[in-house]
């Protein structure tokens, strides 16, 4: 009897959806508490949320500073001038003006203005200089805005400031001076260098190497102005820099710099917006030479047939004045795949005649947007990267490396503002997904970092699924991938997994190799470890709050493909103590063969995703149980269990009634009734409980109390039962007269 007990108990586990959806795996945690199992599912990637958004501010309503959009990287042009100057000189018939104005004080103006080619001069015994200044305007002359002269002697430096003052104290490197001198009015200065150097430094100088003017200054809107004439750098007598040598009196400019013309470019936060209260303004204007703007992203993602992503935004040509055909406002996409580079250009606004420009060279294309120099209205753009790109070339994976919006003008005299709105651009949150579009087997696998990809993760065709996967092979090496997931948003309502496919063909568990994936979040990290004998890994994931990390399987499987299904919100809160309320910045893949190791490792896909967890909805308050009546001569009675499993997910894997080690799994998903013979549920109080699973794995449960006290007793006719038990003693009476008599003869 026992045995068959034993037998029904273990044939009710086995059928149990639990029992099989877990392979066996421990995990375990650091400090050596252990967690659930890992669960092995077949999830539907058609329900789940693969996207991973590229602008996390994709609307700038966050600012560091009304100049700079929180998540955006920007170059801009600083008002910047060089000149020949007529009428402010002091000596001959022209002088050198220098020029500079910061937009705003985030973003200072600064350049510097020297000779196209500074030589080394290696007798300086004694070095003196001669020159002219002139300040004409100064913003902030104290630790802020200056004007000064850089003279490089052997490897160390000398300042000398005009008109201001600097916060540096001198050093073993550096040494610097303040010239005092009023304001729009010629002052002149006059120093030994050598003796400067040897006051400073306690020894000679053997040999000049450059002088350089530099200029910055970042008062907002204010100009920093001065004039600088009849320069002079002599070694006793003789001239190094004086008079026609070298053009220094000015006279003549030839083999001066004189290239640093720009007009102020500037990106702001603009009240005008499509959504929300702010957009990006790009704004330039033009008083000499050139002038532009460029606010970009760099994605590092890869595009695939099964990954394509459309780049989306609102813009609109706010303003512009007397545009040339070399002013324009468009977007820039770098782009790459194993063989070759291209930019592609969507141009919003072309000045001039309004036509595209006419030379694109190598593999760049253009393309006019819909709105082409449309002005004064809000315009969406949407195109698909992907299939813009395989509309000219065939390839089968494409990286995406930067998206920069532009604006810029070459001409005189011009301004242009363009605004940008509510961008988007979503591809999988992670590159590799099912290496099924990757590229021939044995080449590396794209998608980690730049095209070509790294030498030690190559595809296979080794695969759990599909036709492709990734091999990474390690000999007395080290390896450490990453890709960037730009900052995305994790928290408990995310429920987000990281799902993989792992096949170790070798691990060495006596030498110090790991195989492992890291997660950094905003302050903290922590690492599954797939694969470990040693404790050298840690020093890999340390993170601002310790060491955190998952060992996956003890001990480790080879020979095997694993399917690991990793709930990131429950582990979080597992090692941390509390639920993720951060953002997840990059995914690493750390891996080390230690010497005279070797370690073969597949993975296949590989992905992070976010999906619902399942509901679990009775009919009424609970599950229901209700006894059908007796029919005939019966004397059975029935039980009878109705409910309801619903999922605004993945949908219904399987649900699965349990009372009192009695189940029955339900396969059509509907309201059921189950029937029991209410001989092996006597009357009392019972704890039913519903288990669901979707097909992402997400498993709820209910239980309820119900009470069984109303059996149906039926009538039973007793003439049938007595002529039975007539026809037994009859019977029985014979059997002991054959045995005991007949037989015993």
């Amino acid at each position: 009897m026992l045995k068959k007990s034993l037998t029904f108990i273990l044939v009710l586990l086995m059928v149990s959806p639990i029992f099989l959806v877990t392979n066996g795996v421990p995990l375990m945690m650091v400090q050596g508490t252990s967690i659930d199992s890992v669960t092995i599912t077949e999830t539907n990637f058609d329900v789940v949320n693969l996207e991973g958004e590229v602008f996390p501010n994709g609307g700038v309503e966050e600012w560091s500073n009304p100049h700079q959009p929180i998540d955006f990287s920007t170059f801009r042009t600083e008002e910047t001038d060089v000149w020949v100057e007529t009428t402010i000189v002091y000596e001959g018939s022209q002088s050198i003006g220098l020029e500079a104005r910061a937009m705003d004080f985030y973003h200072p103006a600064d350049f510097e203005f020297s000779r196209t080619n500074n030589y080394e001069y290696n007798n300086v015994a004694n070095l003196t200089l001669d020159i002219d200044w002139y300040l004409d305007t100064i913003g902030t002359p104290v630790n802020q805005d200056y004007i000064r002269l850089q003279i490089k002697l052997d490897y160390r430096n000398l300042y000398y400031y005009f008109g201001c003052e600097t916060g540096y104290g001198n050093y073993s490197g550096n040494g610097f001076f303040e010239i005092a001198g009023p304001l729009q009015t010629w002052n002149h200065l006059h120093r030994n260098l050598t003796t400067d150097y040897f006051q400073l430094f306690g020894e000679l100088p053997q040999k000049s190497t450059g002088v350089y003017w530099q200029v910055y200054t970042r008062t907002q809107l204010e100009y920093l102005r001065v004039y600088f004439d009849d320069f002079k750098l002599l070694n006793g007598t003789t001239p190094i820099y004086g008079g026609s040598t070298l053009n220094a009196n000015f006279e003549s400019t030839t083999g001066w710099n004189l290239g640093n013309h720009y007009g102020p470019g500037d990106v702001a936060q603009c009240s005008d917006s499509h959504s929300g209260s702010s957009s990006m303004n790009l704004t330039t204007i033009t008083f000499d030479d050139n002038a532009y703007v460029r606010v970009y992203r760099a994605p590092y993602k890869l595009l695939t047939s099964d990954n394509q992503a459309n780049l989306t935004f609102w813009w609109k040509l706010d303003n512009y004045v007397n545009p040339t055909w070399f002013t324009y406002a468009r977007v820039q996409i770098d782009l790459e795949n194993d063989t070759f580079q291209s930019k592609f250009y969507y141009y919003m606004f072309v000045g001039g005649s309004g036509n595209l420009p006419m030379i694109i060279s190598g593999n760049n294309q253009k393309f006019a947007v819909d709105g082409f120099n449309v002005t004064d209205e809000w315009i969406f753009f949407d195109r698909n990267i992907w299939q813009d790109f395989n509309s000219v070339f065939d390839t089968e994976n494409l990286w995406v490396d930067s998206i920069t919006f532009e604006i810029e003008s070459k001409e005189d005299d011009v301004s242009l503002s363009l605004l940008i709105d509510d961008i988007s651009f979503a591809p999988s949150i992670l590159n590799d997904m099912d290496y099924e579009h990757q590229d021939a087997v044995g080449t590396p696998v794209q998608g980690w970092e730049y095209p070509p990809g790294p030498d030690q993760l190559t595809v296979t065709d080794f695969a759990a699924g599909g036709s492709k996967a990734s091999n990474l092979t390690l000999e007395n090496d080290y390896v450490y991938l990453e890709q960037y997931l730009h900052q995305l948003p994790f928290d408990p309502s995310k429920n987000l997994f990281l799902d993989f496919n792992v096949y170790i063909d070798t691990f060495n568990t006596t030498s110090e190799d790991y195989i492992l994936f890291n997660l950094y979040f905003d302050e903290v990290s922590f690492a599954y470890v797939i694969a470990n004998s040693t404790s050298a890994f840690e020093d890999d994931i340390d993170g601002e709050e310790g060491t955190f990390f998952i060992l996956l399987q003890e001990p480790i499987v080879t020979g095997e493909w694993l399917n690991f299904r990793l709930d990131l919100d429950q582990d979080y809160e597992t090692l941390f103590g509390s639920a993720p309320e951060t953002i997840i910045y990059d995914f690493g893949l750390i891996a080390e063969a230690g010497v005279g190791s070797k370690l073969i490792v597949f993975f296949d896909d590989l992905y992070i995703y976010s999906d619902d967890s399942p509901s679990e909805t009775p009919d009424t308050e609970g599950p229901t149980i209700s006894l059908l009546p007796a029919t005939g001569a019966t004397v059975s009675d029935i039980v009878a269990v109705e409910w309801n499993v619903t999922d605004t997910g993945s949908g219904i894997a399987w649900s699965q009634l349990i009372i009192e080690g009695a189940e029955v799994t339900n396969t059509t998903l509907e309201t059921v009734g189950v029937s029991w013979d209410t001989t092996v549920i006597p009357d009392g109080d019972y704890n039913i409980t519903i288990l669901a699973q979707d097909n992402a794995g997400n498993s709820a449960s209910v239980t309820h109390i119900v009470t069984v006290d109303n059996l149906i007793d039926t009538p039973v006719d007793l003439t049938g039962v007595l002529i039975i038990v007539v026809v037994i003693a009859a019977l029985g009476i014979v059997l002991i007269i054959y045995v005991f008599v007949i037989k015993k003869k």
